[in-house]
This record gives structure tokens, C-alpha cells and sequence, in this order.
């Protein structure tokens, strides 16, 4: 299932829970699933008008204040069950690609020191994330007894433990680059290419040096 389809159950849930508009689903999306799925503008209003197309969703008249119009979106009958099949099914595992792993890698190429820089970089990266995560919490607290509230908490919690188990890892990760760091022979490619040299240079003068004797 291509990435424009699951954007289209994305959508679908929000509305399940009320009515909105294009702006309220990305202000949803920012306050409670952005930890772990994003939408932009650009994918979420072109996915109403497809629902709305294929009967998953209307768009209706939303009342103003002010008197001027309005409108919102809203999940049909079909739209529910087609949601619900959704969920039901089995769920695709998209392939891992982390950047910070491949690096790792190959970080003999550049040295202990460069991946240490880089994995300090993403210990700042993760504590913030859990820090953004835990203003999530306290957002969704004045929600506490909405029936979703738990299944909510369950998705906070699995960001939490994640960012958690990365900065142990970070954390233990850095002092094995801190020792490797200490040997020489483990210092970069350029350590590395200078003793190659330096041995060549020395095979270089014994030889000259057997010659003139």
C-alpha cells in the first residue's frame, strides 16, 4: 500500500472523531501523532477531496460567529467501515533505513571521533524529541476521559521508550568511541595511509642500505 492511501486512513481517523477542516486535521496531527506520523497541507487536502469523491466523506457547512462560511469534513458510514477494514488488516513493515546506523558502519572510514560528534548531535536530537513528547502527554491529560485516551497514551509511551532505549544506546556508544579514539591504530583513514607510508619509506632505506652493502 503506497503512501497516499495510508494518508487517506490517516484522514479518515481524524474525522472519526468530529467534523474538521483541512487546518484542524494537521493541528490534530501536531498534537498527537507527530511523534510518529506526519501530514503535511499538501497531502491532507487533496485526500478530503478524494474521500469526499468516493463517499468516504462530505464536506458540510460549519457554523460561524462571525456569519461568514465555512466548511468542514465528515466521515460517512462507508468511511467508518472502510477505516475499520483497514485496521483490521495485517500491518506492512516498511524497510529500516537509519543514517546514523549506516554511518557507524563505515565509521572507520573517518575515524572514531567524527561518529562520536555524530552521535552526540543525536542525543541532543532525542532528548528533545522526548521533551516534545512529554508536552504531548500533559496536552492530552485534559482528555483523560475520552474513550481513545488509552489507546492515545499507548502511542506516547512507544515514542518514550524509543527515544529512552536511543540515548542508552548513545550513551554506551560513546564511551566504546572514547576508547577507540585512545588507539592509534583506530585514529582515521589518514593515521592509517601516514603509517602505510612510513613503512614503505622504511622498506625503501633498507633496501638502499643492503645495496651499499
Amino acid at each position: 500500500m503506497d503512501q497516499r492511501s495510508k494518508t487517506q486512513f490517516a484522514v479518515l481517523g481524524f474525522l472519526s472523531g468530529g467534523p474538521k477542516s483541512g487546518y484542524d486535521i494537521k493541528k490534530s496531527v501536531e498534537g498527537s501523532t507527530s511523534n510518529f506520523w506526519q501530514e503535511s497541507f499538501g497531502q491532507i487536502y487533496p485526500i478530503l477531496k478524494r474521500l469526499t469523491a468516493e463517499g468516504l466523506a462530505e464536506r458540510i457547512e460549519a457554523p460561524r460567529t462571525d456569519g461568514r462560511e465555512r466548511h468542514v469534513y465528515a466521515v460517512t458510514a462507508e468511511g467508518r467501515q472502510a477505516l475499520r477494514s483497514w485496521i483490521e488488516e495485517p500491518t506492512s513493515a516498511g524497510p529500516m533505513r537509519n543514517e546514523l546506523l549506516l554511518k557507524t558502519f563505515f565509521g572507520r572510514r573517518a575515524g572514531p571521533a567524527v561518529i562520536r560528534r555524530q552521535i552526540e548531535e543525536y542525543i541532543i536530537r532525542q532528548q528533545s524529541e522526548l521533551a516534545h513528547l512529554m508536552e504531548i502527554r500533559d496536552g492530552l491529560a485534559s482528555c483523560s476521559s475520552e474513550p481513545d485516551y488509552p489507546y492515545w497514551i499507548m502511542t506516547i509511551e512507544y515514542g518514550e521508550l524509543g527515544r529512552q532505549a536511543g540515548i542508552e544506546w548513545a550513551t554506551r556508544t560513546l564511551g566504546k568511541l572514547k576508547r577507540l579514539e585512545a588507539v592509534p591504530s583506530a585514529a582515521g583513514p589518514t593515521r592509517t595511509r601516514k603509517v602505510a607510508k612510513s613503512k614503505k619509506q622504511q622498506q625503501a632505506t633498507a633496501r638502499q642500505q643492503g645495496g651499499r652493502a
